[in-house]
């Protein structure tokens, strides 16, 4: 799997730093709103944070006394701390880690494996099964349970495990009749909802008593013009317009990111919970509509 994310990671356009200015200031802004209260702020966690082209890590961390940055793809992380001053590389701690638990199952390669001596569709339902089971048995990071004021997750809930699998699928859908792929996907939905809930009870164990916790996910592919936010802005009120955002995401949206956002919304305190949306000009072919949730734990309200 790693593979995978590495590629995501290398697939940037030389201008990406800079067209993602208003995005990483989006999220700055965020964070430093959702944690202006905390009485404390001696330590952060970044997860997702890869080559950090979605964070300003200067602005971010710079009050912290020591910051984790998590992600499968401990090179690109590397290259994003390699320019800091000392000071603040040295506040810093470099976790390599798999969020999904996958790769300790062998999980893709076993699934390929099953499409290509073409298993019934019961068959592949019946790995899947397993797979969570076995997934409900592994924990990571426990040594850092509790341990940070502030919790931040990039962008993941749309790359934790559904589009790999997909890809993996994609090659052998012909070798399936209509009802079996309808059984697979239903499988694969599954499984794509326990590996994000499993995710956000990670974001909730890595979280001290009174910690804050701060997600963003894409929620929506949109086209590179201005017609999206236009036709947003043209309702007179804002309940009118997030009723039209709503409206398009739940049509045409990723909904594994507002699976994953609904559930840790689930957890979060009603008061002081905060809901943001922006545009990521991701790429110059594809933007996305943008969401991002903040707030402490239900249990504390």
């Amino acid at each position: 799997m790693n593979g995978f994310y590495e590629q995501l990671n290398k697939e940037r356009e030389n201008n990406r730093w800079a067209e993602w200015e208003n995005h990483r200031s989006e999220i700055t802004n965020m964070v430093h709103l959702a944690t202006s209260q905390l009485p404390h702020q001696s330590s952060a966690i970044i997860l997702g944070a890869g080559n950090c082209d979605d964070l300003d890590l200067i602005s971010l961390i710079g009050n912290y006394d020591n910051v984790a940055l998590a992600d499968v793809d401990f090179s690109a992380m590397m290259d994003a701390v390699g320019p800091l001053e000392t000071i603040m590389r040295n506040k810093i701690d470099l976790i390599s880690i798999d969020f999904t638990k996958l790769d300790e199952i062998n999980f893709y390669r076993n699934l390929k494996d099953l499409f290509n001596k073409k298993v019934s569709a019961e068959h592949i339902v019946e790995f899947l099964k397993s797979c969570i089971t076995q997934l409900d048995e592994l924990q990571i990071l426990t040594h850092l349970k509790g341990k940070f004021q502030v919790v931040i997750s990039s962008a993941l809930y749309t790359q934790l495990f559904y589009m790999n699998a997909l890809q993996i699928f994609a090659p052998y859908v012909e070798g399936y009749k209509q009802e079996e792929i309808t059984t697979i996907m239903d499988g694969l939905l599954e499984m794509r909802n326990v590996v994000i809930q499993n995710y956000n009870d990670l974001l909730v164990d890595l979280a001290a008593p009174h910690a804050v916790i701060v997600v963003w996910s894409d929620v929506l592919k949109i086209s590179p013009d201005n017609r999206f936010l236009e036709t947003v802005n043209s309702f007179p009120s804002e309940s009118e317009r997030i009723q039209f955002i709503m409206n398009e995401v739940k049509r045409n949206g990723r909904m594994e990111g507002m699976f994953g956002l609904q559930d840790i919304q689930n957890r979060l305190a009603n008061k002081g919970r905060n809901f943001h949306y922006w545009i990521w000009p991701y790429s110059s072919k594809n933007h996305c509509l943008t969401f991002g949730i903040s707030g402490r734990l239900s249990s504390l309200e």
